[in-house]
């Protein structure tokens, strides 16, 4: 039962941006589609009814071993993210399509080798 705890908290860590050592974002966004609106003052302000934003994450994640060392270990991972968002109401509400990507940079060999032993415990797999 232990396992799965360990198992849990790791991936709450590994998909997590917010529960990481340490990170940064760098993150754009592109409008097109202008429309606009009367103001306050009777102008006509513009903003962008469609945009695409990308995302780029570093995080440093500390993750536990499975095994009975319980040992820590840390992994640099690279999460994008890229999609279309259309704005429904003006600075209030949007709707948005990403798609995402996560890959493990340093630290991939414990990492596998962990992932693998998380497997076997779990009984997914028996022969990995």
């Amino acid at each position: 039962m232990k396992s799965d705890t360990n198992n849990l908290n790791n991936a709450t860590r590994l998909f997590v941006p917010e529960a990481s050592n340490m990170g940064f974002l760098v993150d754009f966004t592109f409008g097109f589609n202008k429309a606009s609106y009367v103001s306050k003052k009777d102008q006509l302000e513009p903003y962008y009814t469609l945009g695409f934003n990308f995302g780029l994450y570093y995080l440093q994640k500390q993750l536990i071993t499975v095994d009975k060392e319980k040992t820590p270990f840390t992994i640099g991972l690279v999460q994008t993210k890229a999609g279309f968002e259309k704005t429904i109401v003006r600075n209030g509400l949007a709707a948005f399509v990403n798609l995402n990507g996560i890959y493990v940079g340093r630290g991939m060999e414990s990492y596998k080798k962990n992932m693998t032993t998380a497997i076997k415990c779990s009984g997914v797999l028996t022969s990995v």
